[in-house]
């Protein structure tokens, strides 16, 4: 949001608008496994963007595992928090608020731990 030349962020922005486009529009069951994959490019292009390649590498292992149990993924965080997170963080990089974009995608992340913490809890109370 700070560092990239023009022509970066607007095929960023494009890149993005474009996965957050294909995710409002694959939210029934069907749309499932686009849905997933549209979910982890949106943050990919974020990652590619940051020219940070231990960042990319973590993301891209943390992501190979997870493709793995999209189904579960997409049972567990359903569709409307991603829709939501991608489009407040588009919108702060549009801006070209770093800042905030940082900020959203922090709590973005967050409440995916917390939702998977959760489950986790509830998953063991059953016992």
């Amino acid at each position: 949001a700070m560092r990239a030349d023009p022509a970066e962020v607007l095929t960023l922005l494009e890149k993005l608008q474009k996965t957050l486009d294909v995710m409002a529009a694959n939210t029934g069951a069907k749309g499932q496994d686009t849905f997933v994959t549209a979910d982890m490019e949106f943050h990919e292009a974020i990652c590619a963007a940051t020219e940070n390649p231990i960042l990319e590498k973590s993301v891209s292992k943390v992501f190979d595992e997870t493709r793995k149990n999209h189904s579960q993924l997409r049972s567990l965080f359903g569709h409307r928090d991603g829709i939501y997170y991608h489009t407040l963080i588009l919108s702060a990089i549009r801006a070209g608020d770093a800042d905030s974009a940082r900020d959203l995608m922090f709590e973005h992340l967050q409440n995916a731990i917390d939702k998977m913490n959760a489950r986790t809890e509830n998953d063991s109370g059953k016992e």
